[in-house]
């Protein structure tokens, strides 16, 4: 393997952390922010001075489970090409890429907290949301330009 190829790998998972970290700080901040409107959350939890550390969080956590999707989906797919990829199998490795971090970070820091019921709901929640990116993303993809994916294909 050389440099070029390397440094391409490198940059398509930077570029998939990166997708998925903005999604998960937006969705998060939705939630959050919705949760505050509708009066959901007590006041005294804190507020929107909670907003950054809210955003900064949902983006190292989105950023970790895309790093994760992306690492999995590499090893798992790589004889395939994009036209023969199943949107079952994207899913499923976005479904993984998700829950495998969040399960960890639950299990290690959350576990004598967070009734057991709670924390598969939101392995469940993290999980369908990594789907449904993994799978957003490869329609995208699909849609782009013959020639523009030949040119950013890596030789292998």
């Amino acid at each position: 393997m050389n440099f070029v190829t390397i440094s391409r790998r490198i940059r398509a998972v930077s570029g998939i952390a990166a997708t998925w970290g903005v999604a998960f700080a937006a969705l998060g901040t939705t939630a959050f922010l919705g949760a505050l409107a509708f009066k959901v959350l007590p006041p005294e939890l804190g507020g929107v001075r909670l907003l950054v550390p809210i955003i900064i969080r949902g983006f190292i956590g989105g950023a970790v489970a895309g790093t994760v999707f992306a690492t999995v989906f590499a090893r798992a797919e790589r004889h395939r090409t994009l036209a023969t990829l199943s949107a079952r199998r994207v899913a499923l490795w976005g479904f993984i890429g998700a829950v495998v971090p969040t399960a960890i970070t639950l299990g290690l820091g959350a576990a004598r907290l967070v009734p057991i019921g709670v924390m598969g709901a939101a392995c469940l929640a993290y999980g369908l949301i990594g789907a449904s990116l993994a799978t957003v993303m490869v329609r995208l993809a699909r849609r782009a330009p013959a020639s523009a994916i030949a040119d950013a294909a890596l030789p292998y």
